[in-house]
C-alpha cells in the first residue's frame, strides 16, 4: 500500500517572511522567518514540503531561485516550489536549484490563461513526476489562477475545479494541488465535496489543502479520495506535529510513514 503523505506547506511573500493569509485575502499575517520554518519542517522528518511565493506572479517576478537554493541545502525531503513561473527556463531554474516538483497555477491552462500548454511542454521535458497544477477552488463554477478568477466552463455544467485538474492530468500533470480558497486557513476543515468530486473521475493523486485544523480533518479528507494532506496553518499556530497526525491516521488504518 502507498504511504499516505502529511505535507506542510508553507507560503511566502519573497521577502524572506512565511505568511499566512485567511480564505486568501489580504492583508495576511507574517508568522515569522521562512528560513527558521523550513528548518523547523525538516527537523520534524515531514514526508515533503510545498514551498510558494504568493506574491511572485502579481509582481511580475520569479520565486527567487538563489534564496531556494539556501533553502533546500536545508531539506532532506522532497521540496515542491511554485510562485511566478511562467516557462520552461523558469522551471529548469528552479529544478537545478533543488527543486524535486514544480507548482504551476497562474501560468496555468484553459482557454482564458495565455499560456494553456505549458502543462504539456513541461511534462514532455521534465516528466509528469516533477509537475504539480494547482487548482485553486472558488465556489462550484469558479477558480482561481493566481488573482484571475474565471466564472464558468464554456458548455459546461461541470464543476469547473474538476474540468481543469481533469484538463491537467490530461496535459501530462502528475498530481493535482487542490485549495478551497473559502476553506483555506480556517483550520474548521476541509471541502469533502470538492474533494469527492475532483477525485472520483482521476486518475493521478490529488492533495487536499485548506481547512485542516485538527488530525480528523485529515481523515475525513483521505476518506473523501485524497491522496495526500497539505497542510498550513495548523502546523504554523497548533502544537500538532507531522508525526502525531500520521500516528493518528496510522490508527485510523491509513499507511503512514512512522
Amino acid at each position: 500500500m502507498l504511504k499516505t503523505r502529511i505535507i506542510p506547506i508553507l507560503l511566502t511573500d519573497g521577502k524572506g517572511n512565511c505568511v499566512k493569509p485567511i480564505k486568501f485575502q489580504r492583508p495576511y499575517r507574517k508568522v515569522g522567518s521562512l528560513m527558521q520554518y523550513i528548518k523547523n519542517m525538516n527537523m520534524r522528518d515531514v514526508d515533503e514540503l510545498i514551498v510558494l511565493d504568493i506574491e511572485a506572479s502579481r509582481e511580475g517576478r520569479l520565486i527567487d531561485a538563489e534564496k531556494i537554493k539556501q533553502y533546500t541545502k536545508e531539506l532532506y525531503c522532497p521540496v515542491t516550489l511554485g510562485g511566478g513561473i511562467k516557462n520552461l527556463d523558469d522551471i529548469s531554474l528552479l529544478l537545478n536549484s533543488g527543486a524535486d516538483k514544480i507548482s504551476l497555477n497562474t501560468a496555468l491552462l484553459g482557454a482564458n490563461i495565455n499560456n494553456s500548454y505549458l502543462v504539456e511542454k513541461a511534462t514532455r521535458k521534465f516528466g509528469s513526476q516533477a509537475i504539480v497544477a494547482a487548482i485553486d477552488h472558488v465556489d462550484k463554477y469558479s477558480v482561481k489562477f493566481g488573482d484571475t478568477q474565471i466564472n464558468g466552463v464554456f458548455n459546461s455544467k461541470e464543476w469547473s475545479a474538476k474540468y481543469y485538474s481533469k484538463q491537467a492530468e490530461k496535459q501530462g500533470a502528475g498530481e493535482i494541488l487542490l485549495t478551497d480558497t473559502f476553506c483555506d486557513g480556517a483550520m474548521e476543515g476541509y471541502n469533502i465535496d470538492l474533494i469527492n468530486t475532483v477525485t472520483y473521475e482521476l486518475n493521478i493523486p490529488v492533495i487536499a489543502n485548506g481547512g485542516c485544523g485538527e488530525p480528523a480533518h485529515m481523515h475525513e479528507a483521505l476518506c473523501a479520495g485524497a491522496h495526500a494532506i497539505a497542510v498550513g496553518s495548523m502546523f504554523l499556530y497548533k502544537d500538532h506535529t507531522p508525526k502525531q497526525c500520521a500516528q493518528y491516521l496510522a490508527q485510523k488504518g491509513w499507511a503512514t510513514r512512522l
